[in-house]
């Protein structure tokens, strides 16, 4: 499933005017900003693993694997030959954590999108406070009112793709 957001663009404006696309405009450009930045932080932690390895390691071959062991006993030990990916290690779970964040991130924005673009503070009944805004409470709020029953589905579809999306899981 691919969203095309020039076609949510489109549909917003139609549905609830110009003014009501406007407000999208800063969260709209904050996802594929934050989807940039995870895709960063996860190219950063794999390329940091794998400059310690030989030059000519293939990724995943069984060579690759008796390094990456020799690489965990020898900092075990204490090895000073272990430093280097002791480095590796620190700094790529760094932004390991860096792009958990931006994924957890992305899904607040989308709720904010979702709220916003659906202008569910007029279509629904119970408006839902800014501080709530989550996935999971956009989603409940439209179910419980039965609006947008074709997004409630999808919701959580969205959420569990951010894990996904990038290739890790």
């Amino acid at each position: 499933m691919i969203w095309n957001i020039k076609e949510f663009e489109s549909l917003v404006k139609g549905h609830y005017g110009e003014e009501q696309f406007k407000m999208l405009i800063r969260p709209l450009s904050s996802v594929t900003w934050r989807f940039r930045l995870a895709r960063y932080h996860a190219d950063e932690s794999k390329r940091l693993y794998r400059s310690c390895f030989s030059e000519g390691s293939v990724e995943g071959t069984s060579d690759e694997i008796v390094q990456l062991v020799g690489f965990v006993l020898k900092a075990a030990s204490g090895s000073e030959k272990a430093d280097k990916f002791n480095e590796a290690r620190i700094f790529s779970e760094a932004h390991l954590i860096a792009y958990a964040q931006s994924l957890h991130s992305i899904a607040d924005i989308l709720a904010q999108v979702i709220y916003l673009g659906l202008n569910l503070e007029s279509n629904l009944t119970k408006p839902i406070p800014a501080y709530h805004r989550k996935l999971y409470n956009v989603n409940e709020g439209m179910r419980l009112q039965k609006f947008a029953p074709e997004v409630v589905i999808i919701i959580p579809l969205l959420k569990k793709g951010l894990f996904t999306y990038l290739g890790y899981q």
